[in-house]
């Protein structure tokens, strides 16, 4: 199997790629409209049964079927804004009717639909724009991004269900979700285009030869 090569930079060094920053970014502001989406549907229909297990799980079929048909899309710079944008608009939806069922149900769809399409340019951005031996660290930092993400959507939700209610809540994710989309499609001059190249780059370093004596 193929191992990865040591890098050649101290640890950090690779977030002065723009492509990493911007993924770390918009990723973690993705991600914290999923938290606080989820804080909000507990909140709203904690009295209804399975309704909160339901809903979220529409959101998550409705993911994995978007991810499944967007994998031969092509991946273009404003991928990443734009499939973005459809998550900040499904968690948006909740906040104007957070307690009907089927109004955030219809939300939830929505909102999947951007779901894994958006999380597979983010992990594609970054892994073709840095060489194989910087894609551990890169790929540790966006998860680190996603992991600080969940946690203030998710604690910021609570503040706001505690003082006005779910609606507030989910309006707040689906604000920080337009503000990553929005970053990402200001960032379209620096992100790669993978239409036309996919994959690690090229490492330049030197490959160790083993010579063998011949029998």
């Amino acid at each position: 199997p193929r191992s990865a090569p040591p890098a050649a930079h101290r640890m950090g060094a690779v977030m002065r790629k723009w492509p990493l920053l911007i993924a770390v970014v918009s990723s973690a502001l993705i991600v914290a409209a999923f938290g606080a989406n989820e804080t909000a549907v507990v909140a709203a229909f904690q009295r209804q049964g399975a309704t909160t297990g339901v809903l979220l799980a529409v959101l998550s079929v409705a993911s994995a079927v978007a991810g499944v048909v967007s994998s031969r899309m092509a991946m273009a710079p404003w991928s990443m804004g734009t499939r973005s944008a459809v998550v900040g608009l499904g968690v948006l939806m909740a906040a104007f009717a957070p307690h009907n069922v089927w109004w955030v149900g219809a939300a939830q769809i929505v909102a999947g639909i951007g779901s894994a399409p958006s999380l597979a340019v983010f992990f594609a951005n970054v892994s073709s724009s840095l060489k194989f031996a910087d894609t551990a660290e890169a790929f540790a930092w966006v998860g680190t991004g996603q992991l600080v993400g969940s946690g203030i959507g998710s604690a910021l939700a609570g503040v706001l269900i505690d003082a006005w209610g779910p609606g507030w809540a989910v309006g707040m994710g689906g604000i920080m979700a337009l503000l990553g989309a929005g970053l990402a499609l200001a960032a379209i001059p620096v992100l790669p285009d993978l239409r036309r190249h996919s994959g690690p780059l090229t490492d330049t370093s030197a490959v160790p030869v083993i010579h063998r004596p011949r029998p």
